[in-house]
Order: C-alpha cells, then sequence, then structure tokens
C-alpha cells in the first residue's frame, strides 16, 4: 500500500487521507470505526479525515442507522480532485487579482479637468468622511460645497478650513481671509487643497476662464506633502487669531498670500 499512499500524497492528500482512502478502495462501505483500524487512524481523529475527503470528491457517505463510507473509482475520483483542484487555483488567482488591484487602489491618481468634477468629487469625499477634514480653498468655491460641508459638521466631522475671500456662515466654524482677493494672486486660478481623514486627498486648481485642474489619490508619498501644506496654513490661521496685539495683521493686513510669499 505504500505506493499508492505516496501517489495520493503527492496528489496532496494528507497521509490518513491516503490510508483511510486505500482502505475504502480495497473494501467498500465501511463504518468510520472499521476505517479506523484497518488504517490505523486515532478514532478521534477519523471522522475529520473521512469529512475531508467527502469534500474532495473522493468517498460517498450512506446514512441509515450508522453511517458508511465508500470510495468513488479511482479514474471518478482523479477528476474529482482535478476538478476541485482547478477551482481552488481559480479562486486563489481571482482573490490575488482582488488583493493587487486593492493595493494598486492606493497608488491611482484620478485627475479632474473640469470644475463641475471637481466639486462633484469634493461633496462626494465630504459625505464619505466620519472623522475629520483639512481643507483651504476661495470663498467662491466654498459656497458650491457648503451644504456638503454643513451636513458633515451635522454629523459631528471635525472641520479645520481655511478660507481665502470674503465668506460667512454659522453652519460650521472655519478661518477666513477677508482681505484676500483673486486679482491680489495674480493667476486666472484658484487653489484649492483638501484631505479627507488619514486616506485620501484632492489638491491642484480652479478656473472660471480656463480649463481646472485637480488630482485626487490615496498614494500616501502624495498625501503627505499635502497634509503638510494644509496643517501649515493651518498654524498661521491659528498665529492670526492668537495675534491679540494686532501685530501680523498690522504687517500683513491679514492676508495669507502676502505672508507667504514672505516666507516662502
Amino acid at each position: 500500500m505504500d505506493d499508492p499512499i505516496k501517489s495520493l500524497t503527492e496528489l496532496g492528500f494528507t497521509e490518513d487521507e491516503a490510508k483511510a482512502y486505500c482502505v475504502l478502495l480495497e473494501d467498500s462501505p465501511l463504518s468510520g470505526y472499521a476505517v479506523a483500524q484497518r488504517a490505523d487512524i486515532f478514532r478521534a481523529h477519523i471522522y475529520e479525515v473521512l469529512s475531508s475527503l467527502y469534500r474532495k470528491g473522493c468517498i460517498t457517505i450512506s446514512y441509515s442507522s450508522a453511517s458508511e463510507y465508500a470510495a468513488i473509482p479511482y479514474q471518478q475520483m482523479l477528476a474529482n480532485v482535478s476538478r476541485a483542484s482547478e477551482e481552488n487555483r481559480r479562486e486563489a488567482v481571482r482573490q490575488a487579482e482582488d488583493f493587487t488591484k486593492e493595493g494598486r487602489r492606493d497608488d491611482i491618481i484620478w485627475n479632474l479637468y473640469s470644475s463641475r468634477d471637481i466639486y462633484s468629487t469634493l461633496s462626494r469625499l465630504i459625505s464619505d468622511t466620519g472623522d475629520y477634514i483639512l481643507m483651504k480653498l476661495w470663498a467662491r468655491d466654498l459656497s458650491v460645497i457648503k451644504d456638503s460641508l454643513a451636513d458633515a459638521a451635522a454629523r459631528g466631522v471635525a472641520l479645520h478650513l481655511v478660507v481665502l475671500g470674503s465668506f460667512q456662515t454659522s453652519a460650521f466654524p472655519f478661518f477666513c481671509y477677508p482681505a484676500c482677493s483673486e486679482e491680489e494672486d495674480g493667476t486666472p486660478y484658484r487653489k484649492i487643497s483638501a484631505a479627507f481623514g488619514n486616506r485620501e486627498v484632492l489638491c491642484g486648481t480652479l478656473s472660471d476662464t480656463r480649463q481646472s485642474f485637480c488630482a485626487h489619490t490615496r498614494n500616501y508619498c502624495l498625501r503627505v506633502p499635502v497634509y503638510s501644506q494644509l496643517l501649515y496654513d493651518l498654524d498661521i490661521a491659528e498665529l492670526y487669531r492668537r495675534d491679540t496685539d494686532g501685530h501680523l495683521t498690522e504687517a500683513y493686513g491679514g492676508d495669507l498670500i502676502k505672508l507667504r510669499r514672505k516666507y516662502l
């Protein structure tokens, strides 16, 4: 029986499975107790072995007063095992592909070229976020997504917003630089940066007269500089907030653009 057992173990059978199948191939049907005795397998372990053989399509089970087990003919058993192996291989390939796709998903950069798509993506990301949002944008663009931000604030999402230009609302907190104007920035573009929890960012420029350009990604290496820049701007905003003697406001007029030009 050594050669058949060796052949079966090379097919992926355990030694106990191979011994139990060979016993049943010689004499079927048998009770589990009889298989355990003839194959020299611990009785406490035999039913686990037989269940595994049944799942692989190697044996049948007949239920009466006591369960009995019979071997499926060798050639049919080989076909069943081969089919099960192929199904397992396909499932393993599918799971590996899904895992790889999910891994690549974090490296994808979605490019957005229209203001409508950018606003739509921002609203979706705001709605999907449950912890916090960091954002710097112009008041004109904030007015488009203000309802989504108000809903987020009502859900308990922590909002940390730096707003360039004049804006007013009581629906959510923000720090505003009302003295900033688009003309002062010197370009037809309005910059926007946003981070949604510790998972993804969106940044780029919007324009009413030119094509808009924004990137949305989960890529860690790209998220880091966006987070760093947002935290820097929020830190400056906090400095202005604490400027009780008016020194910064007197020197720069509460203007983030001028302050950034001086230090960057």
